[in-house]
């Protein structure tokens, strides 16, 4: 009895996000704004350049040892440069490209990137500063940060992007 209750709810959910079986409005109002919202998640891209650029400087200004401050700034530089170029790209085909099919791939792309890039960053950071300890990685308050692709995942209004953010999260996390 049970089951089958369980049966029937995820088959309703299925049958009202197959777009399939959308009206033709109702499926140009969700593309809008899913649109919509990939624009806007582009611009907090861009602001989390600035938080990402901040926090290097913070954490940089506070290292004593100058050839690990030099490790930790090609750290943070070159993370902030492989963001700062898929979010250039993002821009890019979000404002001149007209494939909706192209523009989703690409969003999978920027959440997957999102996800290596950080998870990158604090891995070389946690061998930089404390290699033989690795609740450091792992208690991290840079964490924080994984936050920002779950949110942009959110804004774009696709549910299948806010799936590959936490499997991509899991996946991700588990295996540093």
């Amino acid at each position: 009895m049970e089951q089958s209750y369980i049966d029937n709810m995820f088959k309703k959910i299925k049958q009202n996000l197959n777009r399939k079986l959308m009206s033709s409005s109702v499926l140009k109002v969700l593309e809008e704004e899913e649109l919509n919202g990939a624009i806007l998640a582009n611009r907090f891209r861009y602001l989390f350049l600035i938080l990402v650029a901040s926090g290097g400087v913070f954490n940089l200004t506070g290292i004593k040892d100058s050839e690990a401050q030099f490790k930790g700034s090609i750290i943070y530089g070159v993370g902030f440069l492989f963001y700062f170029i898929i979010t250039l790209l993002h821009t890019r085909i979000l404002k001149y490209c007209n494939d909706k099919k192209k523009i989703h791939q690409f969003e999978f792309l920027t959440i997957i990137s999102d996800f290596g890039i950080l998870t990158g960053m604090m891995f070389s950071w946690y061998k930089l500063e404390s290699a033989d300890n690795f609740n450091y990685f792992l208690k991290n308050p840079s964490f924080i940060y994984f936050i920002f692709p779950f949110v942009l995942s959110l804004i774009q209004i696709r549910l299948s992007l806010v799936i590959v953010s936490i499997v991509v999260f899991i996946v991700f996390h588990f295996s540093a």
